[in-house]
């Protein structure tokens, strides 16, 4: 699942591309766009929370998810466990994701408390700190 307007999702593009060429012959890839109405039905069926996310599913069930950004390995190994050559890998997000989540956390966190305290701000702080940290 990707998005026209996501940095991320075209950053990725070219890794998934050549890994997918190197598994052309038992692996079909498909795009799908997250924004795009006729996908909204199989963005809420598949649980995608965020662009980009790639699924690996094999008989029809998913054995591994990638959400964010990542490299050309990890994406190897996606596409390995969907060929069955694999132990399937877990379900992750990409280390820039949790930072991205942890620093956005810190901040509303930090403005929060220096507002006055504003309960709003320190609560959303801690919910990304929290997602940051237990969400892998």
């Amino acid at each position: 699942m990707t998005a026209p307007w996501c940095t991320r999702c075209r950053a990725l593009a070219p890794i998934v591309a050549a890994v997918g060429d190197e598994f052309a012959a038992s692996v079909t890839l498909t795009h799908l766009d997250a924004g795009d109405e006729s996908a909204a039905s199989l963005v809420t069926e598949l649980e995608v929370k965020g662009v980009p996310t790639l699924i690996a599913r094999r008989s029809g069930a998913e054995i591994g998810r990638i959400v964010g950004t990542t490299d050309a390995d990890t994406v190897r190994a996606l596409f390995a466990s969907a060929a069955g050559g694999s132990a399937p890998p877990t379900r992750t997000v990409a280390r820039a994701d949790r930072v991205l989540r942890a620093v956005a956390g810190a901040v509303l966190l930090a403005a929060g408390v220096a507002l006055g305290p504003q309960w709003v701000l320190v609560a959303l702080g801690i919910i990304l700190l929290l997602w940051a940290a237990l969400i892998s």
